[in-house]
């Protein structure tokens, strides 16, 4: 029995017939004998390490922790290498404008893959342009996360070198978990 022209296994045979010459390839890369044509898309893509989402609340709670021992109300913002949030805690009795500060910090260390503070002593010491770039909060409490670096972290509601030990706590106690 032939299937109709418009049934739905006449449909699937089409539909993959279509897209199996696309992906002729596949094989060959799985067995390691791709022609040079095939292997240049290797050459134009890599591959980052981020944290996990699991591992961005984790950062996340153990600096609400952190925080309760300093005695501290703040937020915390844990971002993905390129500066995207993944994971936001907020204190009770935090302030509102950390939230945005907390972000930006997260953001800061990630783009430059640097802790923050280091670029508030540059404007501090009379080097301001830092204060040009778009989005970066240029105060200390961000802190990169790994080498390559992972993610970032900001802290926001204590005085900054507050915010900054607690940022080193988190990260501190992340790594003894690992």
């Amino acid at each position: 029995m032939t299937d109709a022209p418009d049934s739905p296994g006449r449909r699937a045979a089409i539909g993959l017939a279509a897209i199996l010459p696309a992906a002729a390839w596949l094989p060959a890369a799985l067995a390691g004998t791709m022609t040079d044509e095939e292997d240049t898309m290797t050459n134009h893509v890599r591959t980052v390490q981020s944290l996990t989402l699991g591992g961005a609340e984790r950062l996340a709670d153990l600096a609400l922790g952190a925080a309760a021992e300093a005695e501290a109300q703040i937020c915390v913002a844990v971002s993905d290498p390129a500066g995207h949030l993944l994971a936001f805690r907020r204190m009770d009795g935090a302030g509102i404008v950390s939230i945005d500060v907390a972000v930006g910090k997260a953001r800061t260390a990630a783009m430059f893959r640097k802790p923050v503070d280091a670029f508030e002593e540059m404007i501090n010491s009379g080097h301001p342009s830092m204060l040009a770039v778009p989005g970066a909060v240029m105060l200390a409490g961000g802190l990169p996360i790994g080498t390559p670096v992972v993610g970032a972290i900001g802290i926001s509601g204590s005085t900054g070198q507050g915010d900054l030990a607690i940022a080193h706590a988190t990260l501190a106690a992340f790594e003894a978990e690992m």
